[in-house]
This record gives C-alpha cells, structure tokens and sequence, in this order.
C-alpha cells in the first residue's frame, strides 16, 4: 500500500451492522474515505452494534409479467400452467459470505416490490426474459 492509499491491497476484517463477514481483500474499491484505522484499544466500542441487522426477506414467487402472462393466456407458450415464477437469489461469488442474511419467504406481492437499503428506498420491476 502506498503512502497516499490509492494502489495496493487491503486485507480487513469487514464488520457491517453489527454482522462480522469475515476476513475480505478490498483489492478494487479502495477509497480513502471509505476507511478508518482503529487501534486495538477502541476495537470493542466501534464493533458494538445495538441494533445489529436482520435477514432480508424477499419472496420464493413472484406473479407473471403482464407481457408473459398475456402470452401464456393465448396459449403461445406450451407447458406454462403456473401463475407465479420462482425467485432465486444470485449472488457474486465474492459476497458469498453474506448469502446467510437473506431468507425466502411466502409472500402474496405483486410484480412491485420494494428493497430496502439503510438510507433509501428502492422499487424494483422484475422482469424474465429467456
């Protein structure tokens, strides 16, 4: 690592939420802001998390596209009897670490549904395309 932090590897133990992931070489998104070196001392008090996260529900189905449901309505699609599509979760290989923090659930949502993020609110329309 040079003395400005801008080129080199950074192996850290990542800590989000009160959730340790574990140990993660922060190799291509270095920022300086983004980092904080803590001593030894101060570990206990900046790791401590009163509210630390909990899993992210999202739905095992979700119903037909409107598209895709015309067509299978029309009887264009042979073998498509089903009203809903299943979701799967598809991670990075590289955030496998965080796969524990999801879990499906039964849910009666339409093709709208919301993620949450900590600060903000993001809608999202899924869509399948083969």
């Amino acid at each position: 690592m040079d003395r400005w932090l801008l080129r080199g590897k950074l192996w850290a133990d990542w800590t989000y939420r009160g959730i340790n992931l574990g140990l993660y070489e922060f190799s291509t998104d270095l920022a300086r802001s983004d980092w904080r070196l803590i001593h030894k001392h101060e570990e206990a008090e900046f790791m401590k998390c009163e509210n630390p996260m909990k899993p992210i529900e999202y739905p095992k189905t979700m119903p037909l596209p409107p598209y895709l449901r015309a067509v299978c309505e029309n009887g264009d699609v042979v073998g498509m009897e089903e009203k809903r599509i299943n979701l799967d979760l598809c991670l990075d290989p590289q955030f496998n670490m965080i796969k524990h923090l999801f879990k499906q659930v039964y849910l009666n949502l339409s093709h709208n549904f919301f993620f949450f993020h900590s600060v903000c609110i993001y809608p999202f329309r899924l869509y399948i395309y083969d």
